[in-house]
């Protein structure tokens, strides 16, 4: 059985980690069947839940004040906050280190993963994969100077998006490539260096076809 470490940094109060939490804890097994009484396809049978072994980690820049269910995590670390753009890499790193699990995902509080994003994950990883990748609906900031002032105007719903909330990458790789990144170019340059470290070991780096995350 894999284990899956899912690292989740928050920023101060972190309003919408419920939702990811409650998605977390509600992942059930992809199982494709018959209905027993109309003979209709079931899809995620009621009350079959994922029972893939996995971690959650909350990794925060400040306190939680939301109301969340603790059981719903196993570890919370607290980090101090660096003069950044906010974009909670400073706080990768502590949650990769803390990762117990053979695998890792990093990913914000304000995501949250489809049903059966969990099955879907642990059944493509094979003995070859180093990192496996899916897609996500996008809430993508659209980039502008018009101006000359460097902010963004306006954001759009994109389809097919990669973000560091579609990767899981095993852990002995994770851990070696750590999270030095500092800038917006972070995701990017760790999904790199990850799938670089794959090619030097001659692992595969496995996609799963379909979207299963919603990215905010």
């Amino acid at each position: 059985m894999k284990k899956i470490s899912i690292v989740i940094t928050c920023h101060g109060e972190a309003r919408d980690l419920p939702i990811l939490l409650m998605c977390l804890d509600q992942q059930r097994a992809n199982l494709e069947g018959k209905h027993s009484v109309t003979g209709a396809p079931t899809y995620y049978a009621m009350g079959d839940y994922c029972e893939h072994e996995r971690e959650v980690i909350i990794v925060s820049d400040g306190k939680i004040t939301s109301e969340n269910d603790k059981s719903l995590w196993d570890r919370y670390i607290e980090v101090p906050k660096e003069k950044q753009k906010n974009v909670g890499h400073h706080t990768r790193g502590p949650g990769i280190e803390a990762a117990t699990g053979d695998w890792i995902v990093l990913t914000n509080a304000d995501n949250y993963f489809v049903s059966g994003w969990l099955d879907r994950l642990v059944t493509t990883i094979t003995l070859k994969a180093g990192l496996v990748f899916w897609s996500c609906i996008h809430n993508a900031w659209k980039w502008s100077d018009k101006g000359g002032d460097g902010k963004h105007h306006g954001c759009q719903l994109k389809r097919g998006s990669i973000d560091l909330s579609c990767v899981s990458v095993k852990s002995e790789i994770a851990k070696k490539v750590g999270f030095p990144f500092r800038d917006y170019e972070g995701d990017w340059s760790y999904i790199r260096a990850c799938s670089h470290e794959c090619d030097r070991l001659g692992l595969d780096v496995l996609q799963i076809p379909e979207i299963l995350l919603v990215h905010n």
